[in-house]
This record gives C-alpha cells, sequence and structure tokens, in this order.
C-alpha cells in the first residue's frame, strides 16, 4: 500500500485558529488550537505550526465574508448590517 500524502487543515476563526494535520481519507493525526492574539502572532504561530510536517496540501475555512481589495465579485457571503 502507498503512503499517504499528509494533509494540512486550518479553521481561522475570530478568536482562535484550528489547525490539524491528517490524510485525505479523513484520519485525523494532530490537532491543536492556537489563541488568537494579533495578526502578526497569530499568523507566525499558523505558519510554525505547518512549516516542518512537510503537508501536500492545505484546506483553509473560515467564517464571515472575505474580500480582497481589487478582486472580482463573485458568490459569497457578504455583511448585511
Amino acid at each position: 500500500m502507498a503512503e499517504q500524502q499528509l494533509i494540512g487543515a486550518l479553521e481561522a476563526g475570530g478568536s482562535k485558529m484550528v489547525c490539524a494535520t491528517g490524510h485525505a481519507d479523513g484520519t485525523v493525526l494532530e490537532r491543536e488550537q492556537i489563541v488568537a492574539t494579533t495578526p502578526q502572532e497569530t499568523v507566525e504561530a499558523v505558519n510554525a505550526r505547518f512549516a516542518d510536517k512537510g503537508i501536500a496540501a492545505l484546506g483553509i475555512g473560515a467564517f464571515g465574508s472575505k474580500c480582497a481589495k481589487g478582486a472580482p465579485h463573485r458568490p459569497a457571503i457578504h455583511p448585511t448590517g
């Protein structure tokens, strides 16, 4: 049986980031919650978490609207208030 590739997963929330590694079949090997502080510290902590894992891909899930300045308009969740 061939060795499965390692996949990374990131759930980006407002107060925490959940980082995990596992396989495409749903097997979770590691999971860590990082408390969000400043944007720079939080991104550095997430980068450090995945830096030496050798992941083949990273999936990112985030709640809320995501708007990149200058990006084309596409179906998305937008602010309602």
